[in-house]
């Protein structure tokens, strides 16, 4: 028997990570640009939208039409490029996040650990 659960989606968890931050946020003061911030959520064009159509059950197939829909929300999104740093930054595993799939992403970390790593060697 396999056990589904659901995925995890900031807007539905977004205001109590917000509250969390806005008591870290007064009591440290002011700070720069915090890729963990969920303040982007809210204006997130997903907001309104059925989260499951974020987390397709598969890649190829009839998943490849769910995918096109969901990257065509994040496409014009204004919020894309802090979605993609919160998933990056929180280290999400499933789903669309920023217009990229969890394929895309994970190469999107590769070649980031590649450039640490060339950096690194260069000292």
């Amino acid at each position: 028997m396999r056990l589904f659960l659901r995925p995890f989606h900031p807007v539905e968890s977004a205001r109590s990570l917000d509250r969390k931050e806005r008591r870290v946020r007064q009591a440290s003061g002011p700070a720069t640009r915090d890729p963990l911030s969920t303040q982007w959520v809210e204006r997130a064009r997903c907001a309104n939208v059925d989260p499951d159509l974020f987390f397709p059950l598969g890649s190829t197939g009839p998943f490849l039409e769910q995918i096109r829909k969901a990257k065509g929300i994040c496409w014009l999104c204004p919020v894309k490029r802090e979605c993609l740093e919160w998933a990056l930054a929180t280290d999400q595993r499933a789903g669309i996040w920023g217009g990229l799939t969890e394929d895309e992403r994970r190469t999107l970390r590769r070649g980031a650990r590649r450039e640490e790593i060339g950096a690194a060697s260069a000292i």
